[in-house]
């Protein structure tokens, strides 16, 4: 009997750290589809501005990853305005070598929380 609800016990975990490790990978793909998307069109955006000289690797792609990191922590129908002060807050811890101030990659942050294209 004791046997039986070990095995059970180990088994459940086991099977969490699986699922766990199948739920990062699926994170992992999603993310590399969203780069890849922002990567080819980050220059499109309104709020894109060539007279800086600004790269997506150094400059956007954190604000991008920001905002997709959080989304799955917020309802689809959230109003941006009602997370861009913890968002702000996320951006100076993560934003490395980016020459974006807040003013300029909240535009970016957000657009990785909606995921505006298909």
């Amino acid at each position: 009997m004791l046997g039986g609800i070990i095995g059970g016990v180990v088994g459940a975990i086991a099977g969490n750290d699986i699922a766990q490790t199948n739920n990062q990978k699926d994170d992992s793909n999603d993310w590399q589809e969203e780069d890849n998307y922002w990567r080819e069109n980050y220059k499109k955006m309104p709020y894109y501005s060539e007279d800086k000289n600004l790269e997506y690797d150094r400059d956007y792609r954190a604000a991008y990853r920001l905002g997709y990191e959080n989304r799955v922590h917020n309802n689809p129908e959230i109003n941006f305005s009602e997370v861009e002060s913890k968002l702000k807050a996320k951006w100076e811890q993560v934003k490395g070598s980016s020459r974006l101030q807040w003013e300029e990659a909240k535009f970016a942050v957000e657009d990785g929380l909606k995921k505006i294209h298909p």
